[in-house]
């Protein structure tokens, strides 16, 4: 069993980071390359690699490095510059998205569980793609893409709560008006505790570290606070996810961070665990629901665009931005992307969703990577 794994985990990690690269250089997100090489190795095609418990463990650990790495990369003063704006901005994307998201969901399944998985799965886009989407349009220099960022880093706190908040639903079964509100308060929290408190702690930790004069020892603490917060986190209720995520945001003010934490960080972390997190995702695809899934995956798929882009250009025009400015940040918001597999990942866990319908969502992720830097061309094209 262990030297299945061993292989599994050699040629998911070739392969992801080699389509990965392809990827990129042919103008999309990497994370669609890495993703196709799931699909190639997985039961889909070649069955080389196999959906495996203790793989799937170590797999998971990507999700944890990936939130923490952009947390690393969030400082807490970006939140701070035109907060306002972004968060009305995301807001309205997020909300309408759940809101198209819930209502497909229900009209495809009939299902309420279900209805609120693909309202959450749909709230959040995929900052990576977004950004990378801007650039090659050549309209980050615009007032609309100086907005993208904070935009981003307001959708990416508010998916962090949503996760959070289905980790609840999953658990509890049931999340009544009264526990959204005290559990979102909680959140609210705990985001503030380790902002505060948080950051003085670790940053008194990782100063104490680096007296040691050991080059590793930094890192090593470093992660085990990340490790530490996702467990506290996991204990008062708070998915494991959202720690990780929190304890970046705790360590990005340190002076340790850019030279030490992150050049390190990223090298375990988009070096090994997330480009297997995102291999592995699509390991476990349900073979045979590709062929219907992929339709229902491209309605969900364009619901979701929809509300993203008339949600985002709607609540821009609040923040008196103009015509142009608001079309360019209601298309780049459009992409689904690392928040939706991680989402269907933690529900695929708990047995929340079904082998079927975490095939759908997976499709809706491969096809937005494949058709947004399309769009954007399209609608963008000599403005």
């Amino acid at each position: 069993m262990a030297e299945n794994i061993l292989l599994s985990i050699a040629l998911l990690l070739f392969a992801a980071k080699v389509l990965g690269y392809a990827s990129s250089r042919l103008g999309f997100s990497s994370l669609l390359g890495e993703m196709i090489a799931g699909i190639l190795l997985g039961p889909v095609v070649l069955g080389l690699v196999v959906p495996d418990n203790s793989l799937k463990q170590i797999a998971n650990f990507g999700i944890l490095f990936f939130l923490f790495l952009v947390g690393l990369h969030s400082r807490q003063e970006d939140f701070r510059n035109g907060v306002y704006e972004a968060s009305a901005i995301a807001i309205g994307g997020d909300l309408l998205s759940f809101v198209l998201g819930f209502a497909a969901g229900m009209i495809a399944f009939n299902s309420m569980p279900l209805a609120i998985f693909f309202g959450i799965a749909l709230i959040s886009s995929s900052t990576a793609m977004s950004i990378r989407n801007l650039s090659d349009a050549r309209k980050m220099h615009t007032r609309g893409g100086r907005m993208l960022l904070p935009v981003a880093l307001a959708d990416d706190v508010i998916a962090i709560l949503s996760i959070a908040l289905l980790g609840t639903y999953i658990s509890l079964g049931t999340v009544q008006l009264w526990q959204a509100v005290s559990i979102f308060l909680g959140i609210i929290g705990f985001f503030l505790l380790v902002f505060t408190f948080g950051s003085k702690v670790t940053k008194a930790i990782l100063d104490i570290s680096e007296r040691l004069r050991d080059e590793s020892m930094i890192i090593t603490i470093a992660l085990a606070m990340l490790f530490f917060i996702a467990y506290i986190s996991e204990q008062i209720g708070v998915a494991a996810v959202t720690g990780a995520f929190l304890a970046g945001i705790a360590m990005s003010g340190s002076r340790q961070v850019e030279r030490d934490i992150i050049p390190k960080a990223s090298a375990i972390g988009h070096g090994f665990f997330v480009p297997l997190f995102f291999a592995y995702s699509t390991v476990e695809l349900e073979t045979s629901g590709i062929g219907s899934g992929m339709g229902l995956a491209a309605l969900l798929l364009i619901a979701g665009a929809t509300a993203k882009y008339y949600g985002c250009s709607t609540a821009a025009k609040f923040a008196d931005m103009g015509k142009e400015d608001r079309r360019i940040i209601g298309l780049a918001m459009i992409p689904r992307g690392e928040y939706t597999i991680i989402v269907s990942q933690l529900a695929l866990a708990a047995k929340f969703i079904t082998p079927e319908v975490y095939t759908i969502a997976i499709g809706i992720v491969a096809l937005s990577m494949l058709a947004s830097p399309v769009v954007m061309k399209v609608f963008l094209s000599g403005r």
